[in-house]
């Protein structure tokens, strides 16, 4: 099996449709568990304006491995999900490649 693979996703939104993306994050986290992945750590940006440089939140995933992550991107449900919420998300910037460092490893 490999490494656990993890994904940093920075999200900027529309502020006036901030309840309708939370509605939205709620049902792609839901399906989370389907692929064996988790929301390892959320941070919201409480000084977020729309137009700023600093994102409205940061996601951190963690998923067994790379193919699982494809398997997630591909899937029709989430897909549609996504495209149900285009206008909500004005951009976002996703740092995939990560490994995951078990606390027991050494960092050097």
């Amino acid at each position: 099996m490999n490494a656990p693979f993890a994904v940093i996703v920075h999200l900027w939104i529309r502020l006036d449709l901030e309840d309708e993306f939370a509605e939205y994050e709620a049902e792609i986290l839901n399906e989370l568990p389907r692929f064996e992945a988790r929301l390892v750590l959320r941070v919201r940006n409480e000084h977020f304006f729309e137009g700023g440089e600093s994102p409205f939140e940061v996601h951190v995933l963690e998923f067994p491995d790379s193919e699982i992550y494809q398997e997630f991107l591909a899937d029709p449900t989430l897909e549609k999900i996504r495209e149900n919420a285009q206008d909500l998300i004005t951009e976002s910037r996703v740092w995939t490649d990560l490994q995951v460092i078990d606390e027991e490893d050494e960092l050097c």
